[in-house]
């Protein structure tokens, strides 16, 4: 299934990318959406080689490579996976900005602005590799001469305490980082629907405050419906896309 399903996300991601490009990047969602989609498409790149010497280790291991099999299979992972961290960071964000247009809408053109967006990504970026640096360093290309052949082959050497870098990175990455992740967002879960439902108790009690001759029964039944309609849509749609990217921390 990997051809598939990555070349499915080479194609979403790239129409994203040019969607993005033609309407143009103005505000900081849209910002948010299209760095989103280029550290997807990122991973994808990165993640081909694994790909490649999953079939190659399955399929044409006795194949006299030029390299060593494992050398595609292990090389790209951990850069991929910083770039899935970005992605990760940038969905959190997203949850985060969802909550922070409920949580403060008067304040938050002000606080949440474009160029604060571009920076904060930024950061974002350096953190990521700042976080996988023990992971990052412990490999390194090689070359061996086999003695029948007199042919130098390529392989993957680590470095010596790469079992110490696999465990900081474990405690780091793999603990820390992904539970600090989840508290965020089940923190904007919870203010968001908080924030949603008092709105909507506000809005019936001032419905409930209108006068008998404003309008019939009927009309006030209506627009009282409207009223709870459009929080639980708002509730809905904001709570919905803050549990998606709960879900997708995982």
């Amino acid at each position: 299934m990997w051809p598939f399903i990555i070349t499915f996300g080479f194609m979403s991601n790239i129409t994203n990318i040019i969607v993005f490009l033609k309407i143009g990047v103005k505000d900081n969602v849209s910002t948010l959406l299209f760095s989103l989609s280029i550290s997807d498409l990122t991973y994808l790149i990165l993640i081909t080689p694994k790909m490649c010497g999953l079939f190659i280790v399955a399929h044409a291991a006795d194949y006299p490579w030029p390299f060593d099999q494992y050398l595609l299979y292990i090389l790209p992972y951990w850069p991929a996976v910083t770039v899935y961290d970005i992605s990760s960071f940038i969905s959190v964000s997203l949850g985060v900005l969802r909550c922070a247009c409920v949580a403060m809408p008067l304040k938050f053109k002000l606080v949440f602005t474009k160029s604060r967006t571009i920076k904060w990504i930024l950061f974002l970026v350096v953190l990521a590799v700042a976080l996988r640096i023990p992971v990052l360093m412990i490999f390194k290309v090689s070359f061996r001469t086999d003695p029948v052949t007199n042919v130098s082959v390529a392989y993957l050497a680590a470095i010596p305490t790469f079992k110490t870098m696999l465990q900081i990175n474990d405690t780091i990455n793999r603990g820390g980082v992904i539970y600090v992740n989840y508290i965020i967002m089940v923190a904007c879960i919870f203010i968001l629907s908080s924030k949603l439902f008092k709105a909507s108790k506000i809005r019936q009690s001032v419905t409930a405050q209108v006068p008998q001759c404003s309008g019939s029964t009927g009309e006030k039944e209506s627009k009282q419906s409207q009223y709870q309609a459009k929080d639980l849509q708002s509730l809905d749609r904001g709570t919905l896309g803050a549990l998606h990217t709960l879900v997708g921390l995982g």
